[in-house]
């Protein structure tokens, strides 16, 4: 079952990501230009896709990538990137490492990530351990923390 709505920046053009499922499985990634157009990107970038949906921790370890935003959101999605493969992490203490107190202001800055997959705002989750939040939804979150926990070599 298909599953739209997780955005990238490639060359400066939106890209959308649509990945597959078989039942609680992620079996496909499929990259399209929001305009409809297909991205023109290189191989090692659909081998990192791949390798993601093949469950490799280390799948996108040395993708370079550049996040527009403000200082705050800059230092929330540094926090956030540093959540290990296959672990979790408060917005409270997202918060808190990114110089703040305040989770509903980190949960913003997740809320505005431009990079879903890359940087992991999937990892991050409410105190209580409920899911909580995630620009291409709760579904979508748990499915990607289920695939995460089922690959990991961590456990």
């Amino acid at each position: 079952m298909p599953r739209k709505g997780a955005l990238l920046m490639v060359a400066g053009r939106e890209v959308a990501l649509e990945t597959f499922w078989l039942g609680n499985r992620l079996v496909k990634i499929e990259m399209s230009l929001a305009d409809g157009g297909v991205p023109r990107v290189d191989q090692k970038l659909c081998d990192m896709f791949q390798a993601v949906v093949d469950g490799r921790e280390d799948a996108l370890e040395g993708l370079e990538y550049m996040a527009r935003g403000t200082a705050f959101q800059q230092k929330v999605w540094d926090a956030a990137s540093r959540i290990p493969y296959g672990a979790t992490a408060s917005y409270m203490e997202i918060a808190v490492a990114a110089g703040c107190r305040s989770p509903r202001a980190a949960g913003q800055a997740l809320g505005a990530n431009p990079l879903p997959l890359v940087i992991p705002c999937h990892r991050v989750i409410g105190s209580d351990g409920r899911l909580a939040g995630f620009s291409a939804g709760i579904e979508l979150k748990e499915l990607l923390l289920r695939h995460e926990d089922e690959n990991c070599s961590g456990k």
